[in-house]
C-alpha cells in the first residue's frame, strides 16, 4: 500500500516505508522523487527477499509472487536519481546468548537524491516475516524469528520526520 501511494500520489506523499513487503503496483510513474525506507530480512519465509512464489497463506491455497526487494529499490534509486554507490552503516549483530543471537541488521543508504529524497534499506538476517522491535516470536512457526536489533517504529518515525512536501 505504501509503495502504491508513493507511485500514484507522490504529490501528497513525501516519504514511505515498507516492512517485509514488496512493491506490487500496476503502474510506476511518480510525479516527483519520494524518500523510501524498506526493512526486510533475507530470511523472511513468507515475503521472499529474492522474490518468487511465497508459501500458501494459512488455511488456504493462496500464494503471492513477490518481487525481489533490491529490484524494487533499484527502481526508486533510478527514479529519485540517487548515487549508485550506497553507504552502509556498521552491521548490528545479536549478542551471543541473547534472543537476537544469529540475527544481524545493516543499514544501507542511497543519497542524497533528487529533491532531497533518500532510499534506505535495512537488510536483516536471521529474523523472519516480523515487525522488528515488535512482539517477540509471536507465531514463530509460520513467520520466523523476531528481532530487537532495530525498532521499526523508531526507524520509520525518524526517517519520516526528515522529509516534507515541497
Amino acid at each position: 500500500m505504501a509503495y502504491r501511494l508513493a507511485a500514484e500520489r507522490s504529490d501528497r506523499i513525501a516519504a514511505v516505508a515498507a516492512v517485509a513487503g514488496g512493491m506490487m503496483v500496476d503502474a510506476f510513474a511518480p510525479g516527483r522523487p519520494v524518500a523510501v525506507m524498506h526493512i526486510h530480512s533475507v530470511d523472511d519465509p513468507r515475503a521472499l527477499y529474492s522474490g518468487g512464489l511465497g508459501p500458501p497463506f494459512p488455511f488456504t491455497n493462496k500464494r503471492v509472487n513477490h518481487p525481489p526487494v533490491e529490484k524494487t529499490l533499484e527502481r526508486w534509486i533510478s527514479f529519485d536519481r540517487c548515487p549508485s554507490q550506497a553507504v552502509a552503516s556498521p552491521t548490528l549483530r545479536g549478542r551471543p546468548g541473547s534472543s537476537d543471537e544469529g540475527n544481524s541488521a545493516t543499514k544501507v543508504v542511497y543519497g542524497p537524491c533528487s529533491g532531497g529524497a533518500e532510499v534506505v534499506l535495512w537488510k536483516l538476517t536471521g529474523s523472519g516475516h516480523v515487525w522488528p522491535g515488535g512482539v517477540r516470536d509471536r507465531y514463530k512457526r509460520p513467520l520466523g524469528r523476531s528481532t530487537d536489533l532495530i525498532d521499526a517504529d523508531e526507524e520509520i518515525w525518524e526517517f519520516f520526520a526528515r522529509f516534507t512536501l515541497p
